[in-house]
Order: structure tokens, then C-alpha cells, then sequence
């Protein structure tokens, strides 16, 4: 198989016309791919994470723990913000346009003899998935942080054999559609990534059928089962910047990730790199620093602080209701001004029924994306929940927005869909 010699705008046409193609759960396709690119996965040390919410945050806790106890990382961001390089991180930085180039035209190569042999071909995620595996091979990474894209047992990702830990995150309804109509029926799929004599952990705040349904995989695959013991959590101090809390030993623990479910989603990190130790030398200090030194972009993630404003990717309702947990406990006595936008296959209704009764006014915006939900629409749910709502428009106009209507003790939330955070 001869390399294909592309230029990064070659490279990027190719990967959107590979993107036309839709999604298709399997893993037959991606097996064979990664089989002509000489499976690069086999040699790497990984750490696979599924869930509906938290996952990034989680792994971005762990990657900078690892940098801080001197491990080179590589992290699968799956969607991601900025650049398209940042989708494939090393040492929480993305890789360059070279490699983009490089690793797609071994991939075009070896599709192409995929299609002259008749073969069913990739799609955009087995793409970038097989991407993300040469990169890692290529940098030479000492831990792999690997998120799934959808579900987990048929999901690109799941082609790994052994990974030092699977990592069950927070676990609710999504993607209903593919994953299933039931909680049961999705932590099913998110288990799919469990396997033999692997350590598992689970997030604590999970369902009881979720729960259920993870304990019986784990005692089917011979898996350690580990779980987050809240009890242990002492919270110290709570603000619109971040927390301070103890966990067991840890005395005293400091993220600058606020909201409630972050000090869980760090904790989860802790007890992740706590499992990982049979491999790795980290200490006490460096997962201090590390958890210190995280951030995570549109996570409560506050960027003006003259009105206050804050982006969040709350695109389900267990991530709405944490967004609404946010805003109650930590902008209690604020005058609520609230930006939504959303993709139509969403159950917006929810989200807006969490977060929008808390708000003054709104505004709705439409995502420019092909799946978005034309904000005109989403506007006439919404004043079912606020009595105060405008159509904006274009994404563009959302902090401008907030700004001229916001008072001096204001606070404003951008939040549903992350596609468009980059639009603002």
C-alpha cells in the first residue's frame, strides 16, 4: 500500500466528503481499516471512557494529572472546540496540519483498497478514530485518554482489546434513537467498552438500573467493579469559580471547574489515577496540581466577568439539570439571562423546562449546523418556561445580547448544543 501525499486542504476535503456518509455503529469496518494501517491501537496504553455527560471533563482532569507527574498524553476529543486539530490532542495540545495531512493520506490508501476489494468503507468517526491511533503511535504517548462517540459496544472506539481501566461516566437519556428508549437499554451499550479482567469504574450518581446493569456485566467479564464513595467527598468551599473539597486523604483538593457535578467528575479522576497506579509513579502532590490546573471549554466555563457570563454545553437533561443545579446554588439572588440553542434531535423541550424557568429573559438562537433547531421554533417552546424571549438569530449576537440587556449584578448563561460555541 502506497501513501497517499495529500495537502491539508486536500486532507480537509476528503475527511467532509467522508463526513456526507452518516454514522454507522459496527465494528467490523473499523477493524478492517485499522488492519491495513498495521493496527497502531495494539501498542497503547489506554484508558476508555463512556457516558452521556462528564466524559471530557473527567479526562481532562486525568491528562493533566498525567502532565503533571511528567506523562506524555494523547486524548481522543469527541466533539471538540477550536481548531480541527484539537480533536487530537498530545500533551493537551493539537497536533499539527502536517499530521492531519500525513495520517489521512495513510488512511485514503488504505480505503482505497478497501473499495477495489469491494468492502464496506469507513465512516467519518472510524476516520478520525483510526487518526487519533496513528497519532498516538506516531508521539509515542505514554497513556492513551480515549473517548467513546456514541453508546460504547458498537462504537468506533471499542476496537481495544485490553485498556488499563474503562471508565463509566454519568449515564441518561440520549441518543434514544440509536441507544435504545430505556435507561437499562443505553447502560447496556455504554457497557459494551467492559471488558475481560479489565478494572472498571463507575460515576456515582448513576441510576439504580444503570447501577444494576453494570454490575452484571462486570461479574459476567471477571472486571473489578471500583465506585466513587460520595461519603468520603467534604466540600469545603463552593463558588462561581470552582470548588475546594477533601476526599478520604486528600485534604484539601482545589478545580477551577465550578458546579457540584465537577467535584464528582474530579474525584472520578482521583479514583481513576488512584487504580492506575500499578503503572504509573504519580503522588499526592501532582494530582493536586494536576486537578488545579484543569480547565475544559464551555463547561460552566465563564468568560466575561463584566456581566458576568458563562458557556455550557448542556445538550440533554441530565446536563440541564446540572447547569439549573449552577445557577441556583452558585448565582442565587442574580437576575438570570439565558441564551439557547440546540440541535432538532434533541429533547429540547426538557432542557429548556430545567434551565429557563429560572431565567428573566431569553433568547433563541438557531446553530449554524445541519441539524440545528431553527431558534424561531425553539422560541415557542421556550415561552412555556420564561415570559421574556427573543429571537436572535445567528449565535454571533448572543453576547452582545446579554451585554446590552444585562444590569451590573447580572449574570448570563449561552448553553445547549456545543457546535455552536465557536460561532459566538
Amino acid at each position: 500500500m502506497t501513501e497517499d501525499k495529500l495537502s491539508y486542504e486536500e486532507a480537509r476535503k476528503y475527511l467532509e466528503k467522508a463526513e456526507k456518509k452518516g454514522i454507522v455503529l459496527g465494528l467490523s469496518v473499523m477493524e478492517d481499516l485499522l488492519g491495513r494501517l498495521g493496527n497502531p491501537e495494539k501498542g497503547l496504553r489506554i484508558v476508555h471512557i463512556a457516558g452521556t455527560n462528564g466524559k471530557g471533563s473527567i479526562l481532562s482532569f486525568m491528562e493533566q494529572i498525567f502532565l503533571s507527574s511528567g506523562y506524555h498524553t494523547g486524548r481522543y476529543v469527541s466533539p471538540a472546540l477550536g481548531t480541527y486539530e484539537s480533536r487530537f490532542l498530545i500533551d493537551a495540545a493539537p497536533i499539527s496540519q502536517e499530521w492531519v495531512c500525513e495520517c489521512v493520506g495513510k488512511i485514503q490508501a488504505a480505503v482505497k483498497e478497501m473499495e477495489k476489494e469491494g468492502h464496506p468503507l469507513p465512516t467519518i468517526f472510524e476516520i478520525e478514530t483510526a487518526m487519533a491511533f496513528l497519532c498516538f503511535q506516531k508521539a509515542g504517548v505514554s497513556v492513551v485518554l480515549l473517548e467513546t462517540g456514541m453508546g460504547g459496544r458498537l462504537d468506533a472506539t471499542n476496537v481495544i482489546e485490553k485498556p488499563l481501566l474503562s471508565i463509566i461516566a454519568s449515564v441518561s437519556m440520549d441518543h434514544m434513537g440509536v441507544l435504545g428508549s430505556h435507561i437499562s437499554d443505553i447502560a447496556r451499550e455504554k457497557a459494551g467498552i467492559i471488558k475481560e479482567g479489565c478494572d472498571t469504574l463507575l460515576y456515582p450518581e448513576n441510576s439504580l438500573e444503570t447501577e444494576q446493569v453494570i454490575k452484571e456485566e462486570c461479574r459476567k467479564k471477571s472486571s473489578v467493579l471500583h465506585k466513587v464513595d460520595v461519603s468520603r467527598i467534604r466540600i469545603i468551599e463552593e463558588n462561581e469559580n470552582g470548588s475546594i473539597f477533601a476526599y478520604g486523604r486528600y485534604k484539601k483538593l482545589a478545580i477551577g471547574l465550578p458546579g457540584r457535578h465537577q467535584i464528582y467528575n474530579a474525584v472520578m479522576a482521583v479514583e481513576a489515577v488512584e487504580i492506575m497506579k500499578k503503572w504509573f509513579c504519580i503522588s499526592e502532590f501532582q494530582i493536586e496540581d494536576g486537578l488545579r490546573n484543569t480547565r475544559w471549554r464551555a463547561r460552566l466555563e465563564k468568560i466575561s466577568d463584566s456581566p458576568l457570563i458563562y458557556l455550557d454545553g448542556a445538550h440533554n437533561e441530565d446536563g440541564a439539570k446540572k447547569l439549573a443545579a449552577f445557577l441556583k446554588n452558585q448565582l442565587k439572588g442574580r437576575r438570570i439571562l439565558a441564551v439557547m440553542g440546540v440541535l432538532a434531535d434533541k429533547e429540547y423541550e426538557k432542557i429548556a423546562g430545567q434551565v429557563l424557568p429560572l431565567a428573566q429573559k431569553a433568547a433563541t438562537i438557531t446553530p449554524d449546523n445541519r441539524r440545528a433547531l431553527d431558534g424561531e421554533i425553539l422560541k415557542q417552546t421556550a415561552l412555556f418556561y420564561c415570559p421574556d424571549v427573543t429571537f436572535l438569530g445567528s449565535p454571533k449576537k448572543a453576547i452582545d445580547w446579554i451585554k446590552k440587556e444585562a444590569g451590573p449584578e447580572d449574570a448570563g448563561i449561552i448553553f445547549g448544543s456545543l457546535s455552536f460555541m465557536d460561532q459566538l
